[in-house]
């Protein structure tokens, strides 16, 4: 089913999204907090990923772990509105991002 993310800081809709969508996944891949909630907009089956379960499949396919990363990084405003993406490091190294969230995947994940 649809859900709708609702941004906590600004206490508006900021996205549906549709079956097979992820959510959850900056906060599951960095440790941060979440910062947005997710209400069911129509009866919905959620999954949910296990922390010892990801792990193992990471520690098995590490390049899945790099992929992630690289996807995350991706998200450049996402991680400005967290405050991990300083206008500094935008500006002046397009992969301070990226090395910021390897480096929390290898901590959280013992990589």
């Amino acid at each position: 089913g649809h859900v709708e993310v609702v941004s906590e800081k600004l206490k508006q809709e900021i996205a549906v999204l549709k079956p097979g969508d992820f959510f959850g996944e900056i906060s599951l891949f960095t440790g941060l907090p979440r910062s947005a909630t997710i209400r069911a907009v129509e009866d919905t089956t959620l999954f949910v990923v296990d922390h010892r379960a990801l792990k193992t499949l990471l520690q098995n396919y590490q390049e899945l772990a790099e992929q992630i990363a690289e996807s995350l990084a991706q998200r450049q405003q996402v991680l400005k509105e967290l405050g991990i993406l300083t206008p500094e490091m935008s500006q002046n190294d397009i992969d301070a991002p990226l090395w910021w969230i390897r480096q929390r995947i290898q901590t959280l994940f013992g990589l």
